[in-house]
């Protein structure tokens, strides 16, 4: 139980994010707090980083654990990029402002 603690803490943060997100979605708090957009993007890159690290921590995916040192940026990056597409695809981006959210 002690091994997949730190998996339920990542999980519920995961779950407050997202309740955060659709609570701020639906009330609009994004166009009233302009900070609050930050404050998301920075707690969702810390629980992509830890949970990469909580991934590798388990094993899972040895086979493309090439250069340690870099992975965190790259699943990152990778990450940031899907998303962005996502976005995009799906109209879910405001033309004005879009280009500084990205």
């Amino acid at each position: 139980m002690k091994k997949f603690l730190p998996l339920l803490f990542i999980l519920a943060g995961w779950l407050v994010l997202t309740v955060i997100n659709v609570v701020a979605v639906y009330y609009s708090l994004y166009w009233y707090f302009w900070w609050l957009d930050i404050i998301m993007h920075t707690l969702g890159g810390f629980l992509i980083v830890t949970s990469w690290f909580q991934v590798k921590k388990i094993g899972a995916f040895k086979r493309f654990m090439v250069r340690p040192r870099y992975q965190p940026l790259i699943i990152v990056w990778g990450i940031m990029f899907v998303w962005e597409l996502f976005e995009f695809k799906f109209g879910l981006i405001a033309e004005y402002g879009y280009v500084m959210d990205t």
